[in-house]
């Protein structure tokens, strides 16, 4: 077999690739299997998911959505998407605190290779793991909890310790979020309070290609809060955001709302490498169209709607002064 990894800059070594459909056939699978390796959204740039065995694909399993509302847990099967993860958890009125970049990214993928999210005081995505279920070498079926001896280390393990079936997630009660965008941040602000952007929201992103700036900076407010960049001097006009073409309502949206402004990142399929790096910008379609104006006038533009990344959150560009 031939398999590659998402960006396409890796071919797997794995001579078959096997997607059990229950938790005793993948104990089958691993017995019978001289080395085997599971494989999740194949999004690891490096072959730390790569074997000269067999790769396990544990989408299959059966699905479960066990949410402990007391507890503040949901279970959910290794291989979900957390694309589909956060819908099911919006639509029972929960959240989770962190989210990974794609929607088509695994949630045992993501907690087993320390993916980040974003947000200095948010913990890593895997810090919401309470729980898990793998299958070890042997074939022996393992509960962990937290509290248990060496647990973070299981749960970040590279997928070195066994198959992860099952993931149980810290849960909290569903969120507003609002986002502002700041464009064309000079690098010498960004390396001189790096620290204090990144602390300025719930969650930061910043964008560039490496050019002369930061193209962007995105900023994520549980709504209610208004986050701000760094002020500066009066009448240094650099960084000031720019305003949009249109301006459609703006409202802030559910943590996980997915479809509302048109960016293209979908759930139903994975999105590409060369899609990715431009659908999470804002759109230029006719629902929320915001390509920039060349250095205007931002003081009285009125806010403007602008799609949040594959989460769809709502999101607010609100042209201000600068300084």
């Amino acid at each position: 077999m031939s398999d590659t990894n998402w960006a396409g800059n890796l071919t797997y070594r794995a001579t078959h690739v096997h997607r059990p459909t229950s938790v005793e056939h993948l104990q089958d699978l691993v017995v019978a299997a001289q080395q085997a390796r599971a494989i999740g959204s194949r999004h690891s740039f490096n072959a730390i998911a790569d074997t000269r065995g067999v790769h396990v694909d544990v989408s299959g399993l059966p699905d479960r959505f066990d949410l402990d509302e007391q507890a503040q847990t949901v279970t959910v099967p290794a291989g979900q998407r957390h694309g589909e993860l956060v819908e099911r958890l919006d639509r029972a009125g929960w959240a989770l605190h962190n989210l990974a970049s794609l929607p088509h990214i695994s949630v045992a993928g993501a907690v087993a290779t320390g993916t980040h999210g974003s947000g200095d005081r948010n913990g890593s995505l895997a810090s919401a793991v309470a729980g898990l279920q793998l299958v070890t070498a042997a074939g022996e079926l393992l509960d962990i909890a937290r509290g248990d001896d060496d647990f973070d280390a299981m749960v970040v393990s590279l997928g070195a310790l066994g198959i992860v079936t099952y993931v149980t997630l810290d849960v909290q009660p569903t969120f507003d979020v609002r986002q502002d965008v700041f464009e064309h941040l000079p690098w010498a602000d960004v390396i001189e309070h790096f620290d204090e952007i990144t602390a300025s929201a719930y969650s930061v992103s910043m964008f560039t290609d490496w050019g002369d700036d930061i193209t962007s900076v995105w900023l994520k407010s549980r709504a209610g809060i208004r986050s701000e960049l760094f002020r500066r001097s009066s009448g240094d006009r650099r960084g000031c955001i720019r305003c949009p073409v249109s301006t459609p309502a703006p409202r802030p949206g559910s943590w996980a709302s997915r479809d509302r402004g048109g960016t293209g990142c979908r759930t139903s399929s994975s999105p590409s490498p060369r899609a990715t790096a431009t659908s999470c910008r804002p759109s230029t379609s006719s629902r929320a169209r915001t390509r920039p104006r060349p250095s205007p006038p931002c003081a009285d533009s009125p806010p403007a709607f602008v799609p949040c990344c594959w989460c769809r959150r709502s999101a607010l560009l609100r042209p201000t002064r600068c300084g």
